[in-house]
């Protein structure tokens, strides 16, 4: 267990130090969960609305309609 229970929301570099002007731009570990957050959110509502075809008879029935 960690001393500090605050030590759980520290942001640390992931790869090398970019820096733009004055602004420090480089990947964190919030930024990986951001991105892998938003990936899997896009990726449940896509397969959420995907159409799905059916072969019943009921359903040529009615789209001939």
């Amino acid at each position: 267990m960690a001393a500090n229970p605050m030590s759980q929301f520290d942001v640390y570099r992931i790869g090398p130090e970019i820096k733009v002007g004055a602004f420090d731009i480089s990947f964190t570990n919030a930024s990986l969960f951001m991105i892998l957050s938003t990936v899997s959110i896009l990726l449940i509502f896509n397969l959420g609305s995907k159409k799905k075809f059916n072969t019943t008879k009921q359903n040529s029935i009615i789209s001939r309609t």
